[in-house]
């Protein structure tokens, strides 16, 4: 019984109008790529794959993963021809003869296909005899014999200039019998010959996967292969050697994308492979030695679930590859919420996955950073749901090109599926009737998924548009392999995609015809005698805008092949300054000066001469040297793994996940700075002594009457201050998270006085009774009576979430060696009553009036003013003209950013790396209710997603799984997932239900700057889009480049982040430069050589005996991370009621920097600031307006 799948009667009526649409445009089109018909091209080939007992997606999982695409100048007439893989039928080889006309020489050029299942194409002149040969790859069948890889070896053209070719696989070792997918050629040994890689992926079997990761003794059938070139003088061609045991390529795997290229720029050729399933990504790093090792869980910190196609890259212009690897992530909230995946709680509770790296059912782009001083590789930040291009549905294919030559590499994505095997609905029909149902009624079941390919314009700022209509590659297909070729010779790249049980799709660009201003270089190779066409070598284009890199290597996107050398977009330059070719055997370079544009240039080999510095030479010394071991620092912060979605299952992440808090102060009175550590529930606190050596002593946190049973409470922000003017060190530690409940006495703060020697007394009466969950505790003298008051800020109301909580200000009322403390908010602050679930404070005078005033952040809040009116406060947020500006705030700092004498503030918040988007119009929500009636608080976001027609509505943020978890009364109405995915919140809920919930909204999720505009206004502006890659947390003001500017060193990341987003990661520490005005520049890893890569909370300052400059980061659950800057400069250190300091310059500008008890999440600073050189005084204000001036 065979029975194809068809289409729906919309997608035929639809089909039918955009036929006779095109059939009745005979002008210009006004897209950018023009769709040639098949009546044009002439091109019949059509990968049909009819659907049988035998051939179906339940018993082959890669039925319809498609074919790949092959360019080639076949017959060397200087076009480009095409090869199409068939995985049921024939392949096809059309021959290019101008004009967007093909014709289809396949059978006397012999090149159509045995009966075998072929999969990926690779076209390589692989004997180098200036004949462009094809490797297929063939799959599925069982039995060996029938899946034998193929090697057609080009003879020559024969009487009527077709091309023709034989199969020779056998006699150059590659008969290959390994479930093959795709093969790339590169010279992995530097010897001058092309060796072979192969990837696989054997038929998956049925349930769950046994996956072995590790290197192991025995070979599965889905491993992929090494063939080493041994050269073949004897033969007369080329042999290859299976070397992939001794070269230690041992991992398994399901592999569909596959690039080569040199990663770590070390001059050896790596191999990255996307491989499907749970089965981990590999990036195997060539040791230079014939041995490779992989490598992609220290270089990536999550690849893709399911990785599909992928391509290398250098997005940005830095010169350093990027990687994009597909996966399967719904682009409109019905796609999102049908889709399985397997990032769900329950996985995430069973550590399903514990074998296994990080993965994320979304497209990943991994934006390669430059190597971090000791790490000896680049680091990499993943930002696809920043980019915008992490959610494309069911994708396949991807290359990245120059497609309208304006500088930046763009990306074209297929999709589509004619069977969607992981809809939601499909799956639990099959688990209820797979036992009963016939496999005809199950795949009848099954939904197809003709989708719409996507294409990406590169906005050049880390960011893509999508142009998929604007551009006219936005068909819908079930399309699998692609390819970038310039087929009419203009200039341009057109676009070939393959589809399944259709025609291709041919689009040729007609930027040639439309914009004379953006320009382009292409070049051609004439490789070393053994690599004929250059495969492997670089090419750098250097001109006024920058730099340009491009790699020789064709064999990239899905199953394909594309044009052979490189092509780079010049945007409206005429010319170049330069174009440098980098051959990697022997170190050759080749060099063109004051290039001309739209012209093809021919790097050849024999041309090279030998470089007399290496190309990657390392940047200079960087700003800070990582010295934690030279310190003797070996602290590792640990905590229990609470999971707070046990308790509300939709919260947008943890909020039991953010110590360790820091906090600096000579703690022993031997004049140097120590650092305390706030602990975690059941792990206490820890203190670093600093030595008169440089070094730090750990010690145990034990304070004299401290309770010996285990530690109850959890650390929130902790301080280092003077309580009762004694001149040592006080210790106050709030008392934070959610693991307890909510009226446990485990939530009140603890002050513990020093004893005069680093000897801590716990203080229970200094305190008022209050228990609250809190974040931060910051300190100034806000009265003006001699003596340093405390602000505690309330974070959240464990297991109410999100409800609000109050703030407190204590009073310091000591008196005669008494420590006291007052609360005194509803008289002083009534405005912080349940002001919201503060995250971080600041005591700064905003207005200049000598008082301190409260400038406070926090979830669903905007950042809060409190205007100090001699004692009393005033919150007056809503006239500073920021108001409107509510984020998921996390952390400020303080500093005069543009030299106009007032604080300025930088606010930590979300960033933009994520799958929340706030804006104004189309705001990020939360309610919050007893829903259901089941005593359990229920929190529900939203946000706005696409419905199937491009609208834009309201849903629920959560998979459906989730609010059944939630809420299971509730979905006793909903009918199926595809009824869920359809509800907006209004459709789930009645107006009176949202109505009474509590309700908030964020508007605004980038870090940012604001600017203090005086009169207690404000102007706020996001930071560079470096620092919204993920969540900030500590942050420092200083001027660190030695330029007389306040610049910001920051850290960040949430490990805590909900199952269907992950972990928060992207961030690796960022130094951001300040150009006095406001404005900031990112300094690269390398330079600033602070690398913060893993939870980064913390973030504080200190000084050694030497007065060298030291920063502290801490990271959740993991390790303290001690820098120190390596250039010398003159330190200020402030007193113990110092508010504030001018800075006069040699250029007579002035600068207002205060001095924190406490600055950024968590963060308890030193009191000091580095001089620069051009200070010529520093005015000291005290807080009750006492000055002094010190000359420079």
């Amino acid at each position: 019984m065979n029975f194809i799948v068809s289409m729906s009667f919309a997608e035929k009526i639809g089909g039918l109008f955009m036929l006779l649409l095109v059939s009745a445009c005979t002008q210009q089109p006004d897209t950018l790529f023009r769709s040639v018909p098949a009546d044009e091209s002439d091109i019949a080939f059509e990968n049909t794959i009819i659907e049988s007992d035998s051939l179906n997606m339940l018993d082959y999982e890669y039925a319809y993963s498609g074919g790949g695409i092959a360019v080639a100048d076949f017959n060397n007439d200087g076009l480009q021809d095409l090869y199409f893989v068939g995985n049921a039928v024939s392949n096809r080889l059309y021959l290019n003869e101008g004009n967007m006309k093909f014709r289809d020489v396949t059978e006397p050029a012999n090149a159509g296909s045995s009966n075998a299942w072929h999969t990926g194409v690779s076209a390589v002149d692989i004997n180098n005899d200036g004949w462009t040969d094809l490797y297929l790859s063939v799959a599925k069948n069982e039995n060996p014999e029938k899946r034998k890889n193929i090697l057609l070896i080009h003879q020559g053209l024969n009487e009527q200039g077709i091309p023709a070719f034989i199969n020779r696989a056998e006699a150059y070792g590659l008969a290959s019998t390994s479930f093959s997918t795709k093969s790339a050629f590169f010279d992995y040994d530097n010897d001058g010959d092309l060796d072979m890689y192969e990837m696989v992926a054997d038929k998956r079997r049925k349930g769950r996967q046994n996956m072995e990761m590790s290197d192991s003794k025995r070979r599965r059938a889905n491993t992929d292969r090494l063939f080493r070139n041994d050269g073949g003088a004897a033969r007369g061609h080329p042999y290859f050697t299976d070397v992939s045991e001794g070269a230690g390529i041992r991992k398994s795997g399901y592999g569909l994308g596959l690039n080569i290229v040199d990663i770590n720029r070390d001059g050896w050729q790596d191999i990255y492979v996307g491989n499907d399933f749970v089965s981990n990504d590999l990036l195997w790093i060539n040791n230079g030695d014939g041995t490779f090792t992989d490598r992609a869980g220290s270089y990536f910190k999550h690849t893709s679930f399911s990785a599909m196609g992928t391509d290398i890259g250098d997005i940005n212009n830095d010169g350093l590859m990027d990687v994009v690897a597909l996966d399967m992530a719904g682009s409109n909230n019905r796609q999102k919420q049908t889709m399985f995946s397997p990032n769900n709680y329950q996985n995430y509770f069973n550590n399903i996955f514990k074998d296994f790296d990080p993965q994320y059912t979304r497209n990943t782009l991994q934006l390669n950073q430059g190597e971090a001083r000791g790490e000896q590789r680049p680091v990499f930040s993943e930002i696809a749901l920043l980019s915008g291009m992490a959610e494309t549905d069911w994708s396949w294919g991807v290359v990245m090109a120059d497609l309208n030559n304006d500088r930046f590499e763009d990306l074209v994505i297929t999709n589509g599926i004619p069977r969607n095997k992981i809809d939601k609905d499909f799956v639990r029909f099959r688990n209820q009737m797979s036992s009963i149902a016939p496999k005809s009624m199950l795949l009848d079941s099954i939904p197809h998924d003709k989708s719409r390919n996507v294409s990406f314009q590169n906005n050049g700022d880390l960011t893509f548009a999508n142009t998929s209509e604007a551009w006219g590659l936005g068909e819908r297909g079930y399309s699998t392999g692609l390819v970038w070729a310039d087929l009419d010779n203009d200039g341009d790249l057109d676009i070939v995609m393959s589809n399944i049980n259709d025609r291709p799709f041919i689009y040729e660009n007609t930027l040639d015809s439309r914009d004379e201003n953006h320009h382009w270089l292409k070049v051609e190779f004439s490789g070393p005698e053994q690599n004929r066409t250059g495969i492997g070598a670089v090419v750098s284009v250097f001109d006024e805008s920058g730099l340009r890199t491009k790699v020789n290597q064709p064999f990239r996107s899905y199953l394909s092949t594309v044009e052979n050398g490189v092509h780079i977009g010049l945007g409206p330059a005429p010319k170049v300054d330069s174009v440098v070719v980098y051959w990697p055997v022997e170190d050759k370079k080749q060099t063109w000066k004051e290039v001309r544009a739209n012209q093809t240039l021919r790097a050849d080999y024999a041309d090279a001469r030998e470089m007399h510095s290496p190309r990657n030479k390392r940047p200079s010394s960087p700003l800070f040297e990582e010295v934690t071991a030279k310190t003797g620092i070996t602290y590792r912060h640990e905590e229990q793994n609470y999971m707070d979605f046990k308790v509300q299952r939709m919260l947008p992440y943890k909020l039991s996940q953010y110590g360790p808090a820091l906090a600096v102060g000579d703690i022993n009175g031997d004049g140097l700075d120590d650092l305390f550590i706030g602990g975690a529930l059941t792990h206490r606190g820890a203190i670093l002594m600093q030595q008169e050596d440089g070094r730090f002593e750990e010690q145990a946190f034990h304070p004299e009457n401290m309770e010996k049973n285990g530690a109850i409470q959890e650390d929130a922000g902790v301080l280092l201050f003077d309580a009762d003017g004694d001149g040592d060190k006080d210790l106050y530690v709030v008392s934070g998270s959610v693991e307890n409940r909510p009226e446990s006495s485990a939530y009140q703060d603890r002050f513990y006085e020093n004893r005069g020697n680093g000897q801590f007394l716990l203080r229970k009466e200094a305190l008022p009774s209050f228990n609250l969950s809190g974040s931060a505790v910051k300190a100034a003298d806000y009265d003006r009576d001699g003596d340093l008051d405390l602000f505690i800020g309330g974070r959240s109301l464990p297991r109410f979430y999100p409800m609000p909580v109050s703030s407190v200000i204590l009073r310091n009322d000591s008196r005669d060696g008494k420590i006291v403390f007052t609360d005194v908010s509803s008289a002083v602050a009534p405005s912080l009553n349940e002001l919201g679930r503060v995250t971080d404070a600041l005591w700064s005078d905003f207005n200049g009036d000598g008082w301190q005033d409260l400038v406070i952040a926090g979830e669903w809040m905007p950042v809060t003013f409190l205007v100090n009116n001699e004692g009393t406060f005033e919150n007056i947020t809503e006239r500073t003209g920021i108001a409107g500006e509510v984020g998921w705030w996390n952390s400020l700092v303080g500093g005069d950013f543009d030299q106009d004498g007032d604080t300025d503030y930088v606010a930590g918040n979300m960033g933009l790396n994520t799958i929340y988007k706030a804006s104004v119009e189309e705001p990020v929500r939360i309610y919050g209710n007893d829903f259901d009636g089941n005593g359990a608080y229920d929190a529900i976001l939203t946000l706005y997603n696409a419905d199937t027609l491009g609208n834009r509505k309201e849903y629920p943020a959560h998979k459906f799984e989730d609010f059944h978890w939630q809420l299971p009364r509730r979905t006793q109405q909903i009918s199926s997932i595809e009824h869920y995915a359809t509800s907006t919140i209004k459709d789930l809920f009645s107006p009176s239900e949202l109505e009474e919930a509590l309700r908030y909204e964020a508007t605004e999720l980038r870090t940012g700057y604001i600017e203090n505009k005086g009169g207690g206004t404000f102007e706020w502006r996001p930071l560079p889009v470096e620092a919204q890659f993920a969540p900030v947390f500590g942050m420092l003001a200083e001027d660190l480049t030695g330029d007389g500017k306040l610049d910001l060193l920051m850290s960040g990341n949430h490990f805590g982040g909900e199952a269907q987003v992950g972990s928060y990661d992207a961030f690796n520490g960022l130094l951001l430069q300040g150009g006095g005005n406001g404005r900031f520049e990112p300094v690269p890893v390398s330079k600033s050589g602070v690398f913060i890569p893993a939870d980064g909370k913390s973030l504080v300052k200190l000084r050694t005996a030497a007065d060298e400059y030291l920063v502290a980061a801490s990271q959740n659950q993991g390790p303290l991370l001690l820098f120190k800057h390596k250039t010398e400069r003159k330190l200020f250190r402030a007193g113990p009621d110092d508010a504030y300091a001018i800075l006069e310059f040699k250029d007579g500008s002035r600068e207002k920097r205060e001095f924190y008890y406490g600055s950024s999440f968590q963060s308890a600073s030193g009191r000091f600031i580095r001089i620069a050189e051009d200070v010529t005084s520093l005015t000291v204000v005290t807080y009750d307006n006492r000055k002094r001036t010190i000359a420079y």
